[in-house]
Formats: structure tokens, C-alpha cells, sequence
């Protein structure tokens, strides 16, 4: 919901995109495109005409919903009534509904979870009169910049995608297989060799010294493991 909500306001980043997409897994492509256009002050136009979207209608449905989502966002002021807004969405609710329903049945202990999170975030937001400022109320304190030398000696655990616009002394890229990189889940679902081929110039650019490309020879049961296509073209791997 605060990635959601965040996405009302200007300042909202493509990690606060790829946070209110988590259950959707859409390609990246797609949703650098659906940044770009959100990243515009105006706007009025549909996913099908703008995107040419060659993806499953329920995945279509899920955009159109975060765009008529967003409309509605921008025109409120206050953070309570715009997270009643998201919480009853259809773009919410189909965001939940992967954690709170098992086939048919729905899981009460989840959804009651869910509702007294959701009720303590909107008690929360009441007494701030804007969505920046309840938002920035939420948010973790930055680093000042005497502390940066000390930041960069610690491990950071993160995706590619979270990784984009930083730089590190040295990056880990694990689990360099050629199921998980490239992700045969992703491709199924409408993603491309290229776009996870371009994803994985973005991982190994962050390195700014060293870098270790590293993936598991044997999988758990012991079956051989192959190495990412992407290991072969750059001739770490024969």
C-alpha cells in the first residue's frame, strides 16, 4: 500500500513500481515503459494504445486498474482517504488476492492480518494533512554523508532491479543458471532473451572494481546444474 500510494506523488522511483507490481510479474520491459509514462505529468490514454501490450488479459486488466488508480490518487490530498481508496480497489484486491485466497477457499487468519495492518496504516496517516508528508513520516531516515564510507563495508542483499542507478566496490551475482538467469518463469510469461540478457548488463555494470559471477554447479537433489547462456557469451564458461 505505501508503494502504491507513493505512486500518486512525483517522487516515486521504478522500485516503488516493481513493489506494487510484486504478484504480477510482468516483463521489465513493459514496466520501464509503464514508468516512463507515469513519470509524465499528464496523461490520458489506454495501456493497449500506448504500450501495444502482447500480454495476458488478466495482466492487461491489472495495468489498466493501477492507471484508473492513479488518476483517482493524484486528486486526493489527504493519505487517509487515499489508502481507503487503494485498499478498495480492484488493483489491490487483486494484488492480496494471491495471499489471502487458496484455490476458492479464502484464509481468514491472512485476511484478518491483512485488515488490522491496513487499519493501523490508515490510523497512522490521520494526522498528517498530505500524502508527502505522511509518506516521509513513514519512510527511513537517510544516511548523512560522513556515514557513507561505513555503509559501503556492509552487505547488501538486493535484486537487479533494485540494484539499478547504484554502484558497488564489489557485486555477487549468484545463482547464475540458465533457469534462473535467464528466468525461464519470466520468458513463459511474455519476457525475451534480449530484455533478460539487458537486465544482466544492468547487474554486472554495478561493480565498480570487483566483480564475482557465481552459480551452483548441483542443485539440492544433486542433478547437474547448466550455466547461464550468459556465462557462455562472455566466455567465463565452455
Amino acid at each position: 500500500m505505501l508503494a502504491t500510494i507513493t505512486l500518486a506523488t512525483q517522487r516515486f522511483t521504478y522500485e516503488d513500481l516493481l513493489k506494487a507490481y510484486f504478484d504480477i510479474k510482468i516483463p521489465h520491459t513493459l514496466l520501464e515503459d509503464i514508468f516512463r509514462l507515469f513519470k509524465r505529468e499528464n496523461y490520458n490514454i489506454t495501456p493497449q494504445t500506448h504500450l501495444g501490450l502482447s500480454i495476458d488479459n488478466k495482466k492487461l486488466s491489472h495495468i489498466e486498474e493501477l492507471i484508473k488508480l492513479r488518476i483517482v490518487l493524484k486528486r486526493i490530498k489527504k493519505p487517509e482517504i487515499a489508502l481507503k481508496n487503494i485498499f478498495d480497489s480492484a488493483f489491490f484486491k487483486a494484488m492480496i488476492e494471491q495471499q489471502v485466497y487458496k484455490g476458492d477457499s479464502r484464509i481468514e487468519d491472512d485476511e484478518r492480518k491483512l485488515e488490522n495492518k491496513t487499519n493501523i496504516l490508515i490510523s497512522a496517516s490521520k494526522k498528517h494533512k498530505t500524502i508527502e508528508r505522511f509518506l516521509k513520516s513513514v519512510s527511513k531516515p537517510s544516511q548523512k554523508k560522513e556515514d557513507e564510507q561505513e555503509i559501503d563495508t556492509k552487505v547488501k542483499l538486493m535484486s537487479v532491479h533494485a540494484s539499478k542507478g547504484l554502484e558497488f566496490n564489489i557485486v555477487f551475482l549468484v545463482d547464475l543458471t540458465q533457469k534462473m538467469f535467464p528466468n525461464k518463469r519470466l520468458m513463459a510469461g511474455g519476457g525475451s532473451l534480449d530484455e533478460e540478457r539487458r537486465l544482466f548488463y544492468v547487474a554486472v555494470t554495478r561493480a565498480k572494481n570487483i566483480l564475482w559471477l557465481c552459480y551452483p554447479k548441483k542443485r539440492d537433489n544433486g542433478a547437474k546444474n547448466e550455466p547461464s547462456v550468459f556465462l557462455r557469451e562472455g566466455g567465463f564458461v565452455k
